[in-house]
């Protein structure tokens, strides 16, 4: 852990050090086995589809495939492709 403070601290150019330039597995909420972290309240059909589209995006984004993606979020392929059209233009639907 010192040696990852001071490394946040070595290569960070501002000021303040936040969670945020910690790695992402110790960011709290982003671990293999994390829970969602609320923050406020929204509709629930906005924090879900909003949920929903940042997994996708970011399974696409690491796996670059809609089969890998769709095996790391518990989901049927063509799920994935789906939810891949509908956030691509405009998250409407």
């Amino acid at each position: 852990m010192e040696n990852i403070i001071e490394r946040i601290v070595v290569t960070t150019l501002e000021s303040q050090v936040t969670a945020a330039h910690l790695p992402t597995e110790l960011q709290l909420g982003k671990g293999k086995n994390s829970r969602v972290v609320v923050n406020g309240i929204i509709p629930l059909k906005v924090a879900t589809q909003s949920v929903e589209e940042q997994l996708v995006l970011r399974a696409m984004e690491k796996y670059k495939n809609t089969y890998k993606a769709a095996e790391a979020l518990g989901v049927n392929q063509s799920t994935v492709v789906r939810k891949m059209q509908k956030y691509s233009r405009g998250g409407e639907a």
